[in-house]
């Protein structure tokens, strides 16, 4: 009886020939007959046989079918992680030139609320202390950016200041891909903070020659929710941000030439006047000969 119940169980249907296929039915029937229980134990575990069998079936056939398509969402993520790795490498070395400490906030503060997963280079910024030294300083640049003549002379002590941080982050955000990609990603987040900071520092310059605070008050909010927009689309949507960053990068080409001339006009006037020259419009006029 023992004999003809494992036989029955280890069976294999598809080995089988139709005369040993017959033999096996036959036990079956005659185990049902006359040991019910034993009949009813056999039934529920052919049925577990059968069912455990098909699905061993179908996840071969759903992996061997379906090592395409893993292997096409693979890539496809690949894509996608290198396009949020770029938006944030250039992102942040684009906000560093207009408001450095704003942007570590951002940064730090998206990493430790579980909003985004840093990179391994950038996980330094959420901790508490970098955190608040960040805005502890962040409260001293807003005051500061308020205040005509001053915001330009704390423009200028940054500029040692913004470039190398945005070069440094930059690089961090890209991940540890390899020497090479960051030191490319810290060429190009220093640049694009070195642009960032001189169109700020130019045209902070430029709005000093009024005399009315309100254009700073204005010019100074206004970065500072650029930085904090421009971050959170970079970090959201990486796709729109790299083409806002594209057209930024095409104003700065049209802009930094008319700022600096704009500049040179102002101190040279302004070196003019206290170094006891005279103005172009006040220099005499030469007589005309008669």
């Amino acid at each position: 009886m023992f004999r003809v119940l494992r036989e029955a169980v280890q069976a294999d249907p598809d080995a089988d020939s139709d005369h040993t296929q017959q033999d096996r039915h036959n036990d079956r029937k005659f185990l049902a007959v006359d040991y019910p229980v034993l009949g009813w134990i056999l039934h529920r575990e052919l049925n577990h046989h059968k069912r455990f069998t098909i699905a061993s079936a179908s996840a071969a056939r759903a992996i061997e079918h379906g090592s395409d398509t893993a292997g096409a969402f693979n890539r496809g993520k690949s894509v996608e992680d290198l396009i949020q790795s770029l938006a944030l490498s250039l992102g942040a070395g684009w906000a560093s030139g207009i408001n450095l400490y704003a942007a570590i906030l951002v940064i730090g503060f998206m990493g430790a609320t579980g909003r985004m997963q840093l990179p391994e280079g950038l996980e330094l910024l959420s901790d508490p202390l970098v955190m608040f030294a960040a805005g502890a300083m962040y409260v001293v640049e807003f005051i500061t950016d308020k205040i005509p003549g001053v915001d330009t002379a704390w423009d200028a002590l940054h500029t040692f200041i913004r470039i190398p941080a945005g070069a440094i982050l930059a690089a961090g955000a890209v991940g540890d891909v390899g020497a090479g990609a960051e030191l490319a990603a810290m060429l190009v987040g220093g640049g694009m903070a070195a642009g960032s900071h001189m169109a700020k520092a130019g045209t902070r310059a430029l709005i000093n020659t009024s005399p009315e605070p309100f254009t700073n008050w204005t010019a100074s909010i206004t970065e500072d929710i650029g930085v904090i927009g421009g971050l959170w689309l970079a970090l959201n949507h990486p796709v729109l941000f790299l083409v806002a960053l594209v057209l930024f990068v095409l104003l700065l080409v049209w802009l930094l030439p008319k700022l600096w001339r704009g500049i040179k006009s102002v101190f040279g006037a302004i070196g003019r006047r206290f170094g006891g020259g005279r103005l172009e419009s006040e220099a005499p006029h030469p007589k005309r000969k008669e």
